[in-house]
């Protein structure tokens, strides 16, 4: 996606998880997925199915802006940054958030710990 600095478009593998997601959706939160690949697709799916865009999503993102800066919170922030990330890294994103204020959508990511703004109007 060009929206923003982050593309959401990494593709998973194929078979990555086992059952459906009626079967996932018997408890609140439960998954049937056990690789984390599963678990990232598994999400995405009742993201969607919830009515939330992909680009809301958890999972693998690639930077597509020349660069990238990582906070050390949800809301921008003012320096010094947790690190940098040049284009064409890749991240895995764990959480996501919507910041209201600033039009922002911001993932916290994986490694190098913190948060960095996947989309923004």
């Amino acid at each position: 996606s060009s929206d923003g600095p982050i593309d959401t478009s990494l593709s998973g593998e194929e078979g990555a998880c086992e059952g459906s997601a009626e079967a996932g959706a018997e408890a609140e939160g439960a998954g049937v997925c056990a690789t984390e690949q599963g678990k990232v697709l598994e999400q995405s799916l009742r993201d969607l199915l919830a009515g939330r865009s992909p680009k809301d999503s958890v999972g693998r993102y690639r930077v597509v802006a020349s660069k990238a800066v990582v906070g050390d919170a949800a809301t921008l922030g003012e320096p010094p940054f947790v690190a940098e990330l040049p284009q064409g890294a890749e991240v895995e994103v764990v959480e996501v958030q919507v910041d209201e204020g600033t039009d922002r959508v911001r993932g916290r990511i994986a490694e190098p710990a913190g948060w960095i703004s996947l989309q923004h109007a």
